[in-house]
């Protein structure tokens, strides 16, 4: 997201994407068998974008991150896309206005807190960051997900589809999820 995106057609762009990317990983989370879905912690399960979802689009500089915070808020409707930028030196500003925003999730400050601290300090070179707390998971990007899927040289392809992307990320984070849950079952 760049300066001149705050005019409103820019705006209903990076919109579209949110809802693109949201039915994407929807489409996803669709597919898996019921044993598929035993590996994903209980939050994640019930946080899978399944359900009604609300996303706060947050651009932060210094360091760079585009988050997606989704909240899951059975008061609101569903798919509420809001499109902001956001300053590091004031996230106790944003914790409040989202504790308002969202006060039937009664969320917690420092799980908001831990969300947006856990943005700010992923590695760049990684493809995007995710974490989940009750009611709410934030991913983030430290780059424009638009136009480029991957910090790293082996990929030379670019990625704008907002479903190609939902599906890269779902499908990481289930790999990742299975991975965990095999340790858990046979090496503990």
């Amino acid at each position: 997201m760049y300066a001149n995106e705050r005019s409103p057609e820019l705006r209903m762009r990076l919109t579209y994407w949110v809802f693109a990317f949201v039915h994407g990983f929807r489409f996803e989370a669709r597919k898996l068998r019921p044993e598929e879905t035993e590996c994903f912690e209980p939050h994640v399960k019930e946080q899978m974008f399944t359900r009604p979802c609300q996303v706060e689009m947050m651009q932060f500089g210094a360091p760079y991150r585009l988050a997606l915070f989704f909240f899951f808020d059975k008061t609101k409707q569903d798919l509420r896309i809001n499109v902001h930028q956001e300053n590091w030196n004031r996230l106790e500003s944003t914790i409040s206005r989202l504790r308002k925003k969202y006060f039937a999730l009664q969320l917690n400050r420092k799980d908001l807190r831990k969300l947006l601290e856990h943005c700010r300090s992923y590695s760049n070179e990684s493809i995007y960051s995710i974490d989940f707390v009750t009611h709410a998971c934030c991913l983030s990007f430290g780059h424009d997900p638009r136009t480029k899927a991957s910090p790293f040289p082996w990929s030379w392809h670019y990625i704008t589809a907002p479903q190609k992307m939902a599906e890269i990320v779902f499908t990481l984070n289930l790999s990742q999820a299975q991975d965990e849950y095999m340790n858990k079952t046979f090496f503990t």
